[in-house]
């Protein structure tokens, strides 16, 4: 009787333990996380769309962060632009107030924090120049691009 009570015990008690390190926003913001990999070059980026999740006083400009691997990736950060315009963008580290956010971690990979002027469409566009190295020592330049959606459909319910 004493170890049929002891096992009711552990396994409600297993059932009803709660996880205090779950981040609603990380959680959130994978609706507006997107991802492209290029299995023959060995490279894959991610980008996540944080203004859902920001406070107010950040919301005048369009907040995304990208992660890239493998770090040695050379990205030319001057050639960043969203939907057409102009963007700006910085090298990050993991420590960042944006990049913590982000709710994919990229260990091996550098974080690109991208700020961009407010735009009013559905998605957001991003387009930059990767650095593919080439034999006599110059770079060639390769355009990247990824879409994301600001308005994100539901991860849980479809309508009909």
């Amino acid at each position: 009787m004493n170890k049929f009570i002891l096992i009711f015990l552990l396994i409600f008690s297993a059932c009803s333990y709660k996880y205090p390190n779950q981040d609603n926003s990380k959680n959130e913001l994978l609706a507006y996380t997107q991802k492209y990999s290029n299995t023959d070059e060995s490279f894959l980026m991610i980008a996540s769309y944080l203004n859902p999740v920001l406070d107010n006083e950040f919301l005048d400009e369009e907040n995304i962060v990208l992660a890239v691997y493998p770090k040695s990736t050379k990205i030319d950060l001057k050639s960043f632009v969203v939907n057409n315009q102009q963007a700006q963008a910085v090298l990050s580290d993991q420590n960042d107030e944006f990049v913590k956010l982000a709710p994919i971690e990229v260990p091996w990979g550098k974080y690109i924090k991208i700020k961009a002027k407010s735009q009013d469409t559905p998605n957001l566009e991003i387009k930059f120049n990767r650095l593919l190295p080439e034999v006599r020592g110059t770079s060639r330049p390769v355009q990247e691009s990824l879409t994301l959606k600001r308005n994100a459909k539901s991860l849980y319910w479809n309508a009909k």
